[in-house]
């Protein structure tokens, strides 16, 4: 029960910071993150805790978990300027990482991928610190990400038998000669 008061403190003091005329980028990561991994944890033990059977259940947890945070990183990018790139290129560029890993939690890959990419970018240009490790992590994000996309579906030449394919298309061939 007061991991539940915790994580509702936390969501409601994030809709503040976010909403707030002095925004502030590093308090809105910090909390982010806090949310994050307070739910993860909640979620490992949760998962520990199941029969094998019940595994499937395990996403469709995550998603409910994490999705009810969605619109409040849409609302912190909303307020994200030029001047944070500036400024703040590094708590931005974890920012953005975060982010995109409450979006692939939500099962929202295209839009985590978004933020990841956008961390990339920016985690190449902080200067003086080695941000190899966070790298390494967006890219694994990403190969998820990339994993869950739908795939797309074969034409209807591609579903056929590849011989009718061929026989038709010595034929379309055939056909073009003789013209």
């Amino acid at each position: 029960e007061r991991q539940a008061d915790a994580l509702k403190l936390l969501k409601g003091a994030l809709k503040l910071e976010i909403a707030k005329d002095a925004f502030h980028l590093e308090t809105v990561w910090e909390l982010l993150t806090k949310l994050k991994d307070m739910h993860m944890d909640e979620a490992k033990e949760r998962h520990a805790n199941m029969g094998s059977s019940e595994h499937g259940g395990h996403l469709a947890a995550l998603n409910a978990t994490y999705s009810q945070y969605l619109p409040l990183v849409a609302a912190a990018n909303a307020r994200i300027t030029a001047q944070h790139e500036k400024d703040d290129i590094g708590t931005l560029a974890v920012y953005y990482k975060t982010a995109g890993e409450m979006c692939m939690l939500a099962q929202e890959y295209e839009q985590g991928e978004g933020l990841l990419h956008k961390a990339l970018r920016l985690l190449d240009l902080v200067p003086n610190f080695d941000c190899s490790s966070l790298i390494d992590g967006c890219n694994m994000l990403l190969t998820i990400a990339e994993s869950n996309k739908p795939k797309k579906q074969p034409s209807a030449v591609e579903r056929r038998e590849p011989e009718v394919a061929a026989l038709e298309q010595a034929e379309r061939a055939s056909d073009s000669t003789r013209s």
